[in-house]
């Protein structure tokens, strides 16, 4: 019976927790700005650039890789 009384203790301590947690919330930042409801951010345009494998005229080995360049920064519209 104690047994049962702790695992039953337990679960509602753990039960009142995970309702603390999942409260509501609101953005307070975006509350707080006044921004325009119609003002959207658009995305920034990237794009991958892959360098081969190459050795350098220093005579080391580069591996290759993966370079992101923006095209056009993000906007406010």
């Amino acid at each position: 019976m104690k047994l049962f009384t702790r695992i039953f203790q337990t679960f509602l301590i753990s039960i009142f927790m995970i309702s603390c947690a999942h409260r509501e919330h609101s953005n307070e930042l975006s509350l707080r700005s006044n921004y325009d409801k119609d003002s959207k951010r658009t995305r920034a345009k990237t794009t991958e650039i892959y360098i081969f494998p190459h050795e350098m005229p220093s005579g080391d080995r580069f591996m290759g890789g993966r370079v992101h360049a923006i095209i056009e920064r993000e906007n406010w519209k």
